[in-house]
C-alpha cells in the first residue's frame, strides 16, 4: 500500500550533513536572527542550482536552473501557478483521485 495521506519529498541521501553544515554555520553567526528572517523568494542562484542538481539526478536529465523557482511545498506552488494561468470562472478539470 502507498501512502498519500501527507505531501512529504523525498529525504536526499545528503541531507543530514548539508543541515548540520548549515545549522553550524548559522549558529556561529552572530546574526542568526537576522539570517532566519531573511526571505529569498523564488530562491536565489545558489538555490535553483542546487535545486537543478538534485531534479537532474531524479530524472536522469540536465535540467537548467533558470527553470526552477523555489517555492515553500508543492501545494502552495499549484495555487500560485493556478491564479497565474486560470481566469476566473474558469474550470479546471482533474480525476476523482486529486
Amino acid at each position: 500500500m502507498i501512502d498519500l495521506t501527507r505531501a512529504i519529498p523525498p529525504v536526499p541521501p545528503e541531507l543530514d550533513d548539508g543541515l548540520r553544515l548549515a545549522l553550524s554555520a548559522m549558529t556561529a553567526s552572530n546574526a542568526i536572527g537576522q539570517k532566519l528572517r531573511f526571505n529569498r523568494v523564488g530562491g536565489d542562484e545558489r538555490d535553483r542550482a542546487a535545486g537543478a542538481r538534485w531534479v537532474s539526478r531524479r530524472l536522469n536529465v540536465d535540467v537548467g536552473s533558470e527553470r526552477l523557482v523555489v517555492g515553500n511545498g508543492t501545494q502552495s506552488l499549484l495555487g500560485l501557478i493556478f491564479y497565474e494561468i486560470l481566469r476566473a470562472n474558469t474550470v479546471l478539470l482533474a480525476e476523482a483521485l486529486t
